[in-house]
């Protein structure tokens, strides 16, 4: 239940105005709307490095052995 910080009526929790006066009520804690959620998605492949994947296979295939490729993804250390 969410409560209006106006009147003080009780609505639905996903409420996105007041039943009883008719209020707007804030944003739900912890809801994320769809846009947001993709929006986020868009920008998390770049962290991810799939922006160096293309640079990294021409390197890996043209200078294998020298081991650029793994330097571009950010593999510093051999394992």
């Amino acid at each position: 239940m969410r409560y209006c910080t106006k009147c003080g009526a009780s609505n639905d929790d996903f409420a996105q105005f007041c039943t009883s006066c008719q209020a707007q009520l804030g944003p739900v804690p912890g809801y994320q709307p769809m846009q947001s959620v993709n929006q986020q998605a868009m920008t998390d492949w770049k962290a991810l490095g799939a922006d160096k994947k293309m640079a990294a296979g021409i390197c890996g295939i043209l200078l294998g052995s020298l081991g650029i490729h793994k330097f571009i993804l950010g593999y510093t250390t051999e394992v």
